[in-house]
């Protein structure tokens, strides 16, 4: 079939219909189009940062760590926490506390967080011991005691003891006991201690006439008089010999310190 196109040249020939390539219009689904940009990754990481720190407020406690002293060092292993102020923000749970400061013992301990909203939890160092020096004044060799504890002799130099109340002893033969209440500051600081030991004697001047009399105190023979002999504290048995003479015996109460004289 032939259409005549009233537009065709006066010639009278005709233009023939080409036929085209037609495609049916068939639905399709659409599709997803995304282009990546920086942008989208930042506010997404903010969203996520924000919810989980809402989160972690909205669950912690408020925890105080007061420490014995308030100089050390706190560290908190084994879950989030956030210091703010003097109080940490903690979730619920067990928690490894390292407390660190100059001078004292390193200390590691559990930290145990409740369910309270406001908790305090408080620790106390424990101090390094001190460096102590004990002399005698004009004697050596004298016996050093802490707290009933053989130390040494004297002079001591930087002996460690643990800080606190102690007693502090020293003896020597021949001397009075001497006894000091003494405080250890620790954290090795040096501390220096000094005794004077007081005789545990009397002198007794003992003169005979006649003079070469043997002079025993408690049976033991010292010399010959005219004597003056060192007599320990105590009850003592004084006895003056001499040939040809009756024997003189007498006790005394002997007082350290306290001399005295006999003549006969």
């Amino acid at each position: 079939m032939s259409i005549v196109n009233d537009s065709n040249p006066a010639d009278g020939s005709t233009d023939a219909i080409v036929p085209i390539d037609f495609a049916p219009n068939v639905d399709k689904k659409a599709h997803f189009s995304y282009k990546f940009r920086w942008l989208h990754v930042t506010v997404t990481v903010f969203l996520c940062t924000t919810i989980t720190a809402a989160w972690f407020v909205l669950t912690a406690r408020s925890a105080s760590i007061e420490v014995e002293p308030i100089t050390a060092q706190i560290q908190i292993e084994g879950g989030v926490n956030f210091k703010l102020g003097q109080r940490y923000l903690i979730r619920t749970g067990s928690y490894e506390l390292t407390l660190t400061n100059a001078g004292y013992h390193d200390s590691k301990t559990q930290l145990l967080i409740d369910r309270e909203p406001a908790q305090t939890h408080a620790f106390s160092m424990r101090k390094l011991p001190g460096r102590v020096s004990v002399a005698t004044v004009n004697l050596d060799a004298a016996r050093i005691q802490i707290d009933g504890v053989d130390i040494g002799l004297s002079p001591l130099i930087d002996v460690p003891v643990e800080a606190g109340e102690h007693q502090l002893t020293i003896f020597k033969d021949r001397y009075l006991e001497y006894g000091e209440a003494i405080t250890i500051e620790g954290r090795n600081v040096e501390q220096r201690f000094q005794a004077s030991l007081q005789p545990a004697w009397a002198v007794v001047s003992l003169l005979t006439s006649p003079s070469g009399a043997d002079v025993l105190v408690d049976g033991e023979m010292t010399g010959t008089t005219p004597l003056n002999v060192e007599v320990l504290q105590g009850r003592r048995d004084i006895t003056l010999k001499l040939s040809g003479h009756k024997a003189w015996q007498e006790d005394f109460d002997i007082l350290a310190g306290e001399d005295f004289s006999v003549a006969l």
